[in-house]
């Protein structure tokens, strides 16, 4: 059984660099800040891992820190040139590495790390939510103030707001950032003083022109009792200032201590000459010299030096280039090999989990292989390391061997295997994506795994270059932008366009794809908020450029393949829309695309006041979606169909309309959206308010009030989606009973009152009494009304925190607001007109 390449006996050359970075933190200082510099290959890991194995034996508390799995992307982009997705992303990378931190030194202050990301975060949440309180704007009551109106909505004010919104979103996350930095050094202070600390912390040099990287220096320089010890490849220096540490640079390995290498690693026919031959062929770079060894070694059959020198390019003067013969001579020698397959499929990759190492070995023509062996055989490679995170254990290859192997690839007429191979990578991790996408599942998208999935995914989907990529990324974008970013900000969708925009500049003669990008970009920037949940005649719809919208949409049709044309119904009217072939019926990724395209059209017309193509467009989405994800998209249509029915002014289809989502809701075979049923409450509400049935239509609201505070329990704790929409139904009923109000009929508001209350549950629940609410509103503001007669929403700082005070309080009312709206379902006839049903 070979050893451990981390094992003593694969060490070597390097002993005194380890005694030299391996000493006691001098008495006089508070902290010591060593630089370990080296090019790619040199050791610089391997060394970081021989320290922490040596500091583990000494009375220092050790981590590890590879900073290749928190890269943000966005390198270089400074204050004036960053957005806001980019300062996200390095926000969310320190949270990550400040969790990693904590969590392998302190489990036990993980929970202040989570609290202090948390609150960093509430003054960009500040920006994000609904804003002015005021009776003309009473769908927006909430419990804060901030601008008066923030995100996509800003982008129909003109480009020129759009990016002093931007700016200001990018300032208080960097500010967030500081505050974080703030609590992870206290953390750390807090660790050390019982027990030193030495951080190691490798390839500094992938973050180090990032806001990670400048975030994670300023906590390097006020660690207290810490030793640290940073790599990174020269001219990437980190600007620490001097006297702070030693600077150590790593020299290649000499001859001799080549000799010494191959002796332990047991080649056969080892002496000078050999060593010589491998030495220059190296340069003495250690990661070429553990690559000659494997091929020397067992796994190479006998190949001798004479085999060898044949083998090796030694024309070039850079050991790199020298090294990458090896590896094409690597990949002939593995040619039809299992393992020798599996090191390229892991090199097509990045890094691979076992599942997605079988599906690549069979796409490369293995059928009869034993997984668990290869696994096994991909260990024992001096280049290749297992890892855990999120997502399970993952074997990659060092990152300039696997550049060695895809290249050799691609030189080989293997093209089209490459291409297969980033295919059903993507194909892979899209799957992984989706079964994280269902409906109730949403707040996945944001959690570090889901993130990283995402990278992984783009990263294989840039150089698939099919027409299967666009729709993949497609779906998942209008998924997310469908349940969540057309309503509030929704900052996945922000990251997945800007990735894929990176990404996309990464392969060559893929400008399709940042045209891609571009168009999904410009739909998110020109489309305004809460378009799922609006006011009739809302300004903010009103205003904003939906032609560009369209333009963006037909665009993305384009891409996807989806686009054609068809003649409106509409009398000497000609609108563009997604045809569904009957072919396509069956595929599920294109009905959802093509549907949810449908849904942004129907919305772009519905706001701008073209009734008729917004129905046509909804008409459109339902025959498409109908049957999909157990009908939810289907019965949110339908709902959104009779709404735009309402504002027509077609009443009484709008009612039908309503019965027949929620008929179709109570088909779906899962928990009960709150959001939708209080959505048609909300909607019989305002049919019956338009009829003049006030009583009714209040109770109606007061109802719609109940589901939207139960679906703050849809998830682990509220967040700014949920808050919202309390906020907003809560207000069509204020908004009722202030007209009631303001038209002198005392008696009519006494009974809407009466008609609220006489709703809301019995117990732990305000219940006024409706005489005296009566005669005390012509004082209240609109915040004490609504606190006069609801249970009061999350505060900004109480989202995604289960601990709340909040959680305390709708945690007890739940059971009871279960019992109460068990069988609530909005099924009720309400009118006997004959108008045609709606889809």
């Amino acid at each position: 059984m070979e050893p451990r390449r981390d094992d003593d006996a694969y060490f070597v050359g390097r002993e005194h660099l380890l005694r030299r970075v391996v000493r006691d933190l001098e008495p006089d200082r508070a902290m010591r800040a060593d630089e370990v510099t080296g090019a790619t290959g040199m050791g610089k890991s391997t060394l970081l891992r021989r320290i922490r194995d040596s500091a583990h034996e000494s009375a220092y508390s050790t981590v590890l820190l590879d900073l290749t799995f928190y890269e943000p992307g966005y390198a270089g982009r400074s204050h004036s040139r960053m957005t806001h997705t980019d300062a996200l992303k390095n926000f969310d990378a320190l949270k990550s590495v400040a969790r990693t931190l904590v969590q392998h030194l302190r489990p036990d202050l993980v929970d202040r790390i989570e609290e202090a990301a948390r609150l960093a975060r509430v003054p960009v949440l500040e920006l994000q939510t609904p804003s002015q309180i005021s009776v003309s704007n009473v769908m927006n009551v909430g419990p804060h103030a901030s601008v008066s109106d923030s995100g996509q909505s800003s982008a129909s004010a003109g480009d020129d707001s759009a990016a002093a919104y931007d700016q200001l979103r990018v300032q208080r996350i960097i500010s967030a950032g500081i505050d974080l930095s703030d609590a992870l050094i206290e953390c750390l202070n807090e660790i050390s003083r019982t027990r030193p600390i030495m951080l190691l912390v490798d390839n500094v040099d992938r973050v180090i022109d990032t806001e990670l990287g400048s975030w994670l220096l300023r906590v390097v320089q006020q660690l207290e009792r810490t030793v640290v010890v940073l790599t990174h490849e020269p001219g990437r220096e980190t600007q620490l200032p001097e006297g702070i540490g030693e600077r150590v640079r790593i020299p290649p390995l000499t001859v001799e201590e080549v000799a010494l290498y191959l002796e332990r690693r047991q080649v056969a026919d080892n002496g000078p000459e050999l060593a010589a031959l491998v030495h220059r062929s190296s340069g003495g770079v250690p990661i070429g010299v553990a690559l000659v060894a494997d091929l020397l070694a067992d796994r190479s059959t006998g190949l001798s030096a004479d085999h060898l020198r044949g083998r090796l390019d030694m024309s070039s003067s850079d050991p790199h280039d020298r090294i990458a013969g090896v590896v094409s001579g690597m990949v002939e020698r593995l040619e039809g090999d299992v393992v020798g397959d599996a090191l390229r499929a892991v090199s097509v990759t990045d890094d691979c989990d076992a599942e997605l190492l079988a599906d690549l070995l069979r796409e490369m023509g293995h059928e009869d292989f034993r997984l668990r062996e290869v696994m096994k055989d991909l260990e024992t490679f001096s280049f290749t390391e297992e890892f855990r995170d999120e997502n399970g254990y993952h074997v990659r290859v060092h990152p300039f061997i696997a550049k060695g192997l895809v290249e050799s690839l691609a030189r080989h007429d293997e093209a089209d295997l490459l291409t297969r191979l980033h295919r059903i990578a993507a194909t892979y991790y899209f799957a992984r994506l989706k079964s994280r996408s269902d409906y109730g599942e949403m707040f996945t998208y944001e959690q570090p795994a889901t993130q990283s999935l995402l990278r992984k995914w783009l990263r294989q989907l840039v150089n698939t270059k099919d027409e299967s990529s666009y729709l993949e990324v497609a779906s998942i974008y209008f998924d997310a932008f469908w349940w969540w970013g057309n309503y509030v900000h929704f900052d996945f969708c922000d990251v997945l366009v800007e990735d894929l925009a990176d990404l996309a500049t990464t392969v060559p003669d893929n400008a399709r794809m940042a045209e891609f990008a571009d168009a999904l970009r410009r739909f998110g920037h020109h489309y305004p908020y809460r378009a799922k949940h609006r006011r009739q005649f809302d300004d903010r719809h009103q205003s904003a450029d939906w032609e560009q919208v369209r333009g963006a949409l037909y665009d993305i049709l384009d891409h996807c393949g989806l686009l054609a044309r068809r003649t409106s119904r509409r009398a000497g009217a000609a609108a563009a829309a997604p045809a569904v072939a009957a072919a396509a019926k069956g595929l599920d990724t294109t009905r959802q695309v093509t549907g949810l395209i449908d849904v942004f059209m129907a919305h772009s017309h519905r706001y701008e006041g073209t009734i008729d193509l917004a129905l046509e467009h909804y008409e459109s989405a339902a025959a498409t979606l109908e049957g999909m994800r157990g009908n939810w998209d289907f019965a949110w249509v339908v709902f959104e169909h009779a709404d735009t029915l309402f504002e027509a002014g077609r009443v009484a289809e709008a009612l039908r309309g309503a019965e027949r989502a929620a008929a179709i809701h109570a088909q779906i075979e899962d928990d009960v959206d709150d959001e939708l049923v209080a959505n048609l409450h909300r909607l019989r509400g305002d049919c019956l308010w338009s009829t003049g049935d006030h009583e009714a239509a209040l109770r109606e609201c007061a109802s719609a009030v109940l589901h939207a505070y139960l679906f703050h329990h849809a998830g682990e704790s509220p967040d700014d989606y949920t808050m919202q929409f309390y906020f907003e139904i809560r207000g069509r009923a204020l908004e009722r009973l202030l007209a009631l109000r303001d038209s002198g009929d005392r008696a009519a508001l006494v009974r809407g009152i009466e008609a609220v209350v006489g709703s809301m549950p019995t117990s732990r629940w305000p219940r006024p009494d409706p005489e005296g609410l009566a005669d005390e509103m012509a004082s209240l503001s609109v915040p004490d009304l609504a606190d006069r007669l609801f249970a009061r929403g999350p505060k900004v700082e109480e989202l995604g925190q289960t601990t709340s005070a909040f959680m305390s309080e709708i945690r007890p009312r739940v059971p009871q607001l279960l019992r109460m709206l068990a069988d609530d379902l909005p099924l009720g006839p309400t009118s006997s007109d004959d108008s045609p049903s709606p889809p």
